[in-house]
């Protein structure tokens, strides 16, 4: 039998451009398996990786371990040239899952390329703000987190310093600070948070009634701030929140988030986040 799917793959991992990625799947009665080439930023290697829908099977795995990948998930190797890639993607259909040469292949093409640019944006803002941090606070004053955000203790409020992106690719400064925790939102709670936003020259307050959450923040758009407008802001959200947090926790209930005595510890996890939790 003439092997058609052989050149057919080959075609598919040699036009692939720099970030560009193939995946390969066939959808039968084990589910969609799949086999995926990225191709490097320089064009000169390739990422080869076995999975998909359900997971191998350990069977599967043990398979994938005698064709150079990882036998453990996620199995991924790399290799120097398309004609390589190609060709252990067709021994990942032939020899590891058993997939019969005539059986039809459901091909997407993708780019990592717009996500890549995204990510290094945020890098670099994350990097100045560590810049501003380092020039502002004590080396031991502020934290790092999980999500890639600085926070701080100020008084009776944390503040949080980190960068978001848009769909588009669009990045933002979020400068915020959970002022108060356990707190039920009521009409009397907006309309005073509404009242205080109309006080206020920069910054806005909100509150996440799901989480029992009110947040103050403001942001900065794009990247061609100067860190002396970063200072400004950050100063700004830490004293109007922690203006407000004691007097909101007296009428409305709940607590301010860095209670008295917490100092510089590492911050309590918040129960979400501006932008994790769909605001922006």
């Amino acid at each position: 039998m003439t092997d058609v799917r052989g050149p057919f793959i080959t075609d598919q991992v040699q036009g692939l451009e720099p970030f560009g990625v193939v995946a390969f799947a066939v959808v039968g009665a084990q589910g969609s398996l799949v086999a995926e080439v990225e191709r490097s930023e320089d064009g000169a290697s390739f990422s080869v990786l076995a999975g998909g829908s359900p997971a191998p099977s350990q069977e599967v795995g043990v398979r994938l371990g005698t064709l150079g990948l990882n036998r453990e998930e996620p199995h991924r190797t790399s290799v120097s040239s398309a004609a390589d890639a190609a060709a252990l993607v067709c021994r990942i259909l032939d020899e590891a899952y058993q997939i019969p040469p005539q059986a039809p292949l459901d091909v997407q093409h993708a780019s990592r390329r717009h996500a890549v640019m995204v990510e290094r944006k945020l890098a670099a803002l994350r990097e100045r703000i560590g810049g501003v941090l380092k020039a502002l606070l004590p080396a031991d004053a502020y934290n790092l987190d999980d999500d890639g955000d600085y926070s701080f203790p100020y008084d009776t409020t944390r503040v949080f310093v980190g960068p978001r992106a848009m769909l588009d690719g669009t990045v933002v400064v979020l400068v915020y600070a959970a002022t108060n925790v356990g707190i039920e939102a009521t009409p009397e709670l907006g309309l005073f948070l509404a009242e205080a936003n109309f006080g206020v020259a920069f910054g806005r307050f909100a509150v996440d009634s799901a989480n029992k959450v009110v947040w103050f923040g403001q942001n900065l758009y794009g990247e061609s701030f100067t860190d002396d407008e970063l200072t400004f802001l950050i100063r700004m959200v830490a004293m109007t929140s922690d203006a407000f947090d004691e007097r909101i926790a007296q009428r409305f209930g709940g607590r301010p988030f860095n209670p008295p005595g917490q100092g510089a510890a590492p911050a309590e996890a918040t129960p979400s986040k501006p932008s994790f939790a769909g605001y922006l």
